[in-house]
């Protein structure tokens, strides 16, 4: 896949997290103890079932942050090889200078790595 199409994915997915951070049905938590992980320079990993609020968790512990959002399970994503990663990590950092990558799923716990290295908060 080659670096623009990756880039219009990836400001696509940008605009559903803003809508997702404003919408007004979420409700806001009281979460002191989660946000005291953010100050881990390391990979956090949200576990739970299908459909049970962890992008929404990650939206409200993120929320005021400088984040990117990138949804590897996008059709227009899944088949990305090793080598589109590049692109991948070259469209966050255009579009979203140095964020904090909540979304970067199953399949990419590699790549996960290599950005944490370079000093990225990664949220799984």
């Amino acid at each position: 896949m080659n670096v623009k199409d990756i880039k219009a994915v990836l400001k696509e997915q940008r605009e559903e997290a803003i809508e997702l951070i404003s919408d007004k049905r979420v409700i806001p938590r009281d979460m002191p103890n989660l946000l005291n992980f953010l100050s881990i320079l390391n990979i956090l990993v949200i576990l739970g079932v299908r459909r049970s609020g962890k992008s929404t968790l990650w939206v409200l512990l993120l929320k005021g942050e400088e984040f990117a959002y990138v949804n590897f399970d996008d059709e227009r994503l899944r088949k990305l090889t090793i080598e589109d990663l590049s692109g991948v990590e070259e469209g966050i950092y255009t579009i979203y200078g140095n964020p904090i990558l909540p979304e970067i799923l199953r399949g990419n716990i590699t790549f996960s790595g290599t950005l944490s290295g370079y000093g990225c908060y990664i949220v799984l």
